[in-house]
């Protein structure tokens, strides 16, 4: 072995002459005396500079003996070439024992451990541990002063700010022009165009994950993932868009945010009009032509066409929703959930409508409008009904209508959806948190959507307008709902009577007749609600505000629905038809009462102790105050008669006077929706 006298002073390597350490003086004083003539690169020493000039010249002098490749640099590139086929790593890190094929690799690798980044940018003095990197990162700066990138793909004319992210596009190209995929995982025979992803492949197969996070002790299994994961402790967003001046952690989040502005989408399906911004998500979707579906949930056995997918399934599985906004304490489950939830926050929309100016937070709901309302294209059918949508996503919830199936349960009640949107809707009646106020009459809400719906009820402008009777709606919603009033058709059925609705949010509430569970207690008399839309109706007998007048007959109320329900006795109208016999109604909740007289099998209510049966929640009721139990608080005035219910007493106090049943008015009594229907009751003797 030779002797090694000269030191260097600045890194402690040592060399077996002078003149070797001076070249590698060179490194630390950054003097590159000896430059290409053909590139104006400039090198530390000659010899460098000599075997880059074979580059130009391409003169590939030595061969390789196992796969016939040629080299242009000396006999040394054969030997370091020889380790691809024997898998020979002579340079070990003696921090964590990596071995490495090259000198320089390991070199560079000992930089993550000392932390030392000696390349810096002159325009934000950032640093870098590679040259190449810092080259990379200079480009993004000659972007932003030029608003242009400079090279440009011959193939498909995409645009990129520095030759290496374009040769890596090209390498797309050739790969699907080609076929060829040279690396194959000795695991599971997958295929790759290059040994990197081979590498960062293979790490999918072991279950050890040797980069650990110093702040949160989370582990990972390449280092790139460590790297991506420390931005989230430091908050560092170093990249900016600059449309929108939103800024980002990673420069692939930022390339992927630049599309939602330049609409930039070269990649197209060959089975279907698709197309895509990267080659990656054209091959997610090419899964849904072929059917492959290799990601498997191991607790149901549903498969996913991505893993991303099986991830977000799995958390369908457990309770366990980490993420918590900060304003209103919503919790969820997938930080992009949570991403989303707090757009609501906030008025700013940016992707805003072509056709109808219509402004969205997200690109997704932009394009899903467009698709919806300005897009006469529905490539998805219902095999049931013939039904066409814009979107999977609208079949798929829409399907369900044709099944009895409600897999999603609340967690507070009993009751079931067939929807998990549905579920999330649900679960809001048992939270009180109304953290969106109206500027205007301060009524608040619990979702940003129905506040912006009470909005438009301050403003005169209705622009949806019935096309049967000429009626006219601030929102889309309120008109499909008045709609359905023109029509007989009633499409939800209860699966536990077989009553039938025209919406399904009708049978949601009817749902709730069918079990005892008042979750909404009312704190002055203790009174249980299934609704908290009920609960807040009697919270008003307490206050005994009554703010709604009948300009008629004087009667007041305390919700306007009641004004307007005791509104129709002053009219002859009858516009609801039984279709069983010839009887009209002046309300739809007449009607319904009046259609269960022509069941007379069904009788889903049954009393705990005689076991007689009943169409109505409320007959059960009354049923119960009046034969099993001897409570009588409802007492007549002028006789003292004592009765079990409020309409018993009014029914009595008739032989007291000669009006007409029909002009008595009472009081509003405790349970609000009783008041209502009470009224009605008269009206229509």
């Amino acid at each position: 072995m030779r002797k090694c006298d000269f030191k260097c002073n600045v890194c402690q390597k040592r060399f077996a002459n002078a003149s070797t350490l001076i070249v590698h003086m060179r490194r630390h004083t950054r003097t590159r005396e000896f430059k290409c003539k053909v590139c104006r690169k400039r090198f530390a020493c000659a010899s460098t500079l000599i075997l880059h000039m074979r580059r130009h010249i391409r003169t590939r002098e030595f061969k390789s003996k196992v796969c016939q490749k040629m080299f242009a640099h000396h006999a040394s590139s054969l030997n370091v070439q020889s380790r691809t086929h024997t898998g020979s790593k002579p340079y070990e890190c003696l921090v964590c024992h990596d071995t490495f094929t090259l000198a320089s690799s390991l070199r560079r690798h000992s930089l993550t451990h000392t932390g030392e980044k000696p390349f810096q940018c002159a325009q934000c003095n950032r640093r870098f541990a590679r040259r190449g990197y810092l080259i990379k990162h200079l480009a993004l700066h000659l972007q932003t002063l030029t608003g242009e990138k400079l090279f440009q793909c011959a193939q498909c004319n995409r645009r990129f700010a520095c030759r290496g992210y374009l040769i890596k596009h090209q390498a797309l190209h050739s790969q699907t022009l080609t076929g060829e995929k040279p690396f194959q995982c000795a695991q599971c025979n997958r295929r790759f165009a290059r040994r990197r992803y081979l590498i960062k492949h293979q790490a999918v197969h072991s279950e050890l994950k040797p980069y650990k996070c110093t702040v949160c002790s989370k582990r990972f299994r390449l280092r790139g993932g460590l790297k991506d994961h420390l931005k989230v402790h430091t908050g560092e967003k170093p990249y900016q868009c600059k449309f929108c001046q939103r800024r980002f952690s990673h420069l692939s989040t930022l390339q992927k945010h630049m599309q939602t502005h330049t609409g930039d989408k070269p990649y197209t399906c060959n089975e279907c009009p698709e197309v895509f911004a990267y080659m990656k998500q054209l091959k997610i979707h090419k899964r849904k032509h072929t059917g492959d579906k290799a990601f498997k949930c191991t607790e149901c056995g549903k498969a996913f066409y991505h893993k991303d997918y099986l991830r977000n399934h799995l958390l369908t599985h457990n309770d366990s929703r980490p993420y918590m906004c900060q304003k209103c304490g919503a919790t969820f489950k997938l930080m992009g959930h949570l991403k989303r939830h707090m757009l609501t926050h906030d008025d700013i929309k940016p992707h805003v409508c072509s056709v109808c100016n219509t402004g969205f937070r997200e690109a997704y709901s932009l394009r899903t409008h467009m698709k919806n309302h300005h897009s006469d294209e529905k490539p998805f059918e219902c095999n049931e009904c013939g039904a066409k949508f814009a979107t999977e996503r609208y079949l798929k919830d829409h399907a369900i209508t044709h099944t009895n199936a409600r897999p999603y349960e609340c967690n507070e009640c009993d009751a079931t959806f067939k929807t998990s949107g549905h579920r999330r809707r649900h679960m809001l009646t048992h939270n009180y948190n109304k953290p969106h106020v109206c500027s205007v009459c301060y009524a608040s809400f619990k979702l940003a959507y129905n506040l912006r719906i009470h909005m438009e009820t301050h403003s005169d402008e209705k622009p949806f307008e019935c096309n049967e009777c000429g009626a006219k709606f601030v929102c889309r919603r309120y008109l499909k709902k008045h709609s359905l009033i023109h029509t007989n058709a009633r499409s939800y059925d209860c699966n536990k009577c077989g009553a039938l609705f025209k919406t399904s949010e009708n049978r949601c509430r009817h749902m709730l007749t069918h079990n005892d569970i008042k979750p909404h207690v009312c704190s002055v008399c203790n009174v249980g609600f299934k609704q908290v839309s009920n609960l807040r109706s009697h919270m008003k007998t307490h206050t005994d505000e009554k703010p709604f007048e009948c300009n008629e007959c004087g009667a007041k109320f305390a919700i306007e629905r009641y004004l307007k329900r005791h509104a129709v006795i002053h009219t002859n109208a009858r516009p609801y038809d039984c279709t069983e016999c010839a009887a009209t109604f002046k309300t739809a909740v007449t009607r319904r009462r009046h259609m269960l007289t022509h069941n007379v099998i069904i009788k889903p209510h049954v009393c705990s102790v005689c076991n007689a049966g009943f169409k109505q929640a409320y007959n059960l009721r009354t049923h119960m105050k009046k034969q099993h139990s001897d409570e009588s608080p409802f007492e007549c005035n002028e006789c003292g008669a004592k009765f079990a219910t409020e309409r018993y007493l009014w029914r009595h106090a008739v032989i007291h006077t000669k009006a007409r049943p029909s002009t008595l008015r009472l009081e509003a009594v405790d349970d609000a929706d009783k008041t209502g229907e009470t009224v009605l009751m008269k009206a229509d003797l």
